[in-house]
């Protein structure tokens, strides 16, 4: 079970070794207020790892929904067109994109270069 102590600003000052104690050694978790209200929470090492795995978890998760939405907003356009319009449509949008990356001086190919 996590304890969990509160300490105003000036006590979390001066038993700063204690809190770090209590939260490294113990698992505590020190909350740190300011004029009687939370300003701050002391956790150890591990439980902010884990609260950034956990962010990154949601973060990937919101992603993941917002690319299954447009998806799903997009799902049915094109479904008219053959394999061969869009392997078509590839071909010509990725010759555009090397040529305007050529054109701005950002990429060379070799079929542009002289011998």
């Amino acid at each position: 079970m996590v304890t969990t102590k509160t300490l105003s600003s000036n006590e979390a000052k001066q038993q700063w070794g204690s809190v770090m104690s209590a939260v490294s050694n113990d698992g505590a978790e020190v909350i740190i207020e300011s004029h009687g209200k939370p300003k701050a929470v002391v956790i150890s090492y591990d439980e902010y790892q884990g609260l950034q795995q956990l962010r990154e978890k949601q973060r990937r998760e919101a992603g993941l929904a917002e690319l299954q939405a447009i998806s799903e907003l997009v799902g049915d356009r094109n479904n008219d067109l053959s394999e061969e319009q869009i392997e078509e449509l590839a071909d010509r949008f990725t010759r555009e994109v090397f040529d305007e990356l050529v054109r701005e001086g950002k990429i060379r190919l070799d079929r542009d270069i002289d011998e």
